[in-house]
């Protein structure tokens, strides 16, 4: 697996990474691997939701472009209904956006342009609307006396679930022009449809999963010759709410009470276990071992994320850490969503460490996944807290803060630190590059505190090889940190001076 070039050239001063297991984030061996909990309606996590307000509700859900779309019916019905699009890390509403026709909503979906939001009253039309709030197109689904109220969207045609009372119920496959493609009688089966969503990691045929709030229950659907609840799971929302809507982001489920009486979206496993995108974790502290004085301190650590495939992936990062007594800490830094290129993405980071840490052996734990229930891999390194030492700063938080290094950067195959050489060295080494192309190069080097002690490049260098020699006859022994940047490309590397 592809690792940045540089840590061959540094290998000898640094503290070896090692992925930890799922299940045990604080375990010292094992394999990281993509995982979920393990079945249908499992709670992977929450985010906050406001009250909808008084006589209002939040009703059909759906997932675009990495935001969860809520609808919101309005009253009186004299007034148009609203979709909310919202942060799904955070709950923050991004933006509410009036619908194009007055009346109330239910079910909605998004085909990877607009959405499909379902009115119910005083009218019963589907309308195709974009994220905008503008209307594209609408037709009337014509099931009466059923009233239409469920949406999904297969990638090619519409599910509406049709309710008449719930015992008497049906389920329409129309196109998106509104012809009615086929029709299955559910009768008592489903409930009541309020809300549906296509699961596209479910098993052929029982990928419709919906939202019936005379149950408060979710179901999958088998849908063949007949319709069959082939898992179901009870609603989080409690009485007297009921449950309402329901998304799928392409990984997981996600679900709403009708008046949010809970103050949550819950973040749903669907059962179901998808591809995982290729990514690795790399932490490697500046310096090691790492012993904390009993005033406080901090550490200095490199974070890699390599993205192994071919397009950009968006994964979200954060670190905890392992007290010595086996508990974990909340998030230090993060989560915070990325979108990987291809290739590696770094981040210079420090951790503060206070006075008040108890002292003992610690793991720093990084985690690279959707969080915080689904992990693509981790990585981790100890540090100790002394019970003695009062040199240095007296540190009161744990807060995380960006060193002079720089936040982030990527690293092509193609640009290459080929060798540092001799390392460790007295009092002269050389930097060894390999450029593809001509381009305007700086090489810099810091001390751990991030000082700038020497520029060795700052110009334009042709393609080829190129090599700076940096001389430390007037500074202290210790490790110094190389930063070379190549047009919009950078990395650091490690050195050590001993006299």
């Amino acid at each position: 697996m592809y690792r940045l070039f540089v840590f061959a050239t540094i290998a000898l001063f640094t503290f070896v990474c090692t992925s930890i297991a799922v299940d045990d984030p604080a375990a010292t061996s094992g394999q990281t691997i993509y995982s979920e909990m393990d079945a249908f309606g499992d709670v992977l996590g929450t985010i906050p939701s406001v009250n909808p307000g008084p006589s209002n509700a939040w009703v059909g859900m759906t997932w675009a472009n990495g935001e969860l779309i809520e609808c919101k019916n309005v009253y009186p019905s004299t007034v148009p209904s609203q979709f909310l699009r919202i942060n799904p890390t955070t709950g923050a509403v991004i933006a509410t956006v009036n619908l194009p026709f007055n009346g109330y909503v239910i079910g909605c979906t998004f085909d990877g342009a607009n959405l499909w939001v379902v009115q119910w009253s005083p009218l019963n039309v589907v309308y195709r609307v974009s994220l905008t709030g503008a209307l594209v197109s609408q037709f009337s689904p014509n099931v009466s006396p059923y009233s239409a109220r469920s949406a999904a969207f297969d990638g090619t045609n519409l599910w509406i679930g049709c309710n008449q009372s719930s015992g008497n119920t049906k389920l329409v496959k129309f196109s998106t022009t509104g012809t009615n493609l086929q029709e299955w009688t559910s009768g008592s089966a489903v409930g009541w449809y309020m809300d549906a969503e296509w699961d596209a990691l479910a098993p052929a045929g029982g990928n419709l999963v919906v939202v019936d709030n005379v149950g408060n229950e979710l179901l999958r659907l088998n849908v063949g010759v007949s319709v069959s609840i082939a898992e179901m799971h009870a609603s989080q929302a409690v009485s007297p709410d009921v449950a309402e809507g329901v998304a799928f982001d392409g990984d997981n489920l996600w679900h709403n009470g009708a008046y949010a009486s809970l103050g949550v979206i819950w973040k749903l496993d669907d059962g179901f276990t998808g591809s995982a995108p290729d990514v690795s974790l790399s932490l490697t502290p500046l310096v090691s071992p790492i012993v904390i004085p009993a005033i406080g301190g901090n550490f200095s650590f490199f974070a890699f994320a390599t993205n192994n495939g071919t397009s950009p992936v968006s994964v979200q990062l954060w670190t905890r850490m392992k007290y010595p007594d086996g508990t974990l800490s909340a998030p230090m830094m993060g989560p915070r969503t990325t979108n990987l290129a291809p290739g590696t993405t770094g981040w210079f980071r420090s951790q503060n460490v206070p006075s008040t840490a108890p002292p003992g052996d610690y793991l720093y734990i990084g985690y690279a996944g959707s969080y915080p229930g689904t992990i693509y891999d981790s990585a981790f390194f100890a540090f100790s807290k002394s019970t003695t030492g009062t040199q240095g700063n007296l540190v009161h938080d744990w807060s995380v803060v960006e060193e002079p290094l720089g936040p982030e950067w990527s690293v092509p195959d193609q640009f290459n630190v080929s060798r540092v050489s001799p390392n460790p060295f007295n009092p002269a080494t050389t930097i060894s590059f390999t450029l593809p192309e001509s381009r305007s190069v700086s090489l810099n080097v810091f001390d751990v505190s991030g000082r700038q002690v020497a520029q060795l490049i700052n110009g334009v260098c042709p393609a080829g090889t190129h090599q700076a020699t940096f001389d430390g006859s007037n500074l202290a022994s210790g490790l110094y940190v190389y930063q070379l940047r190549a047009g919009s490309f950078q990395t650091t590397g490690k050195m050590m001076l001993l006299k």
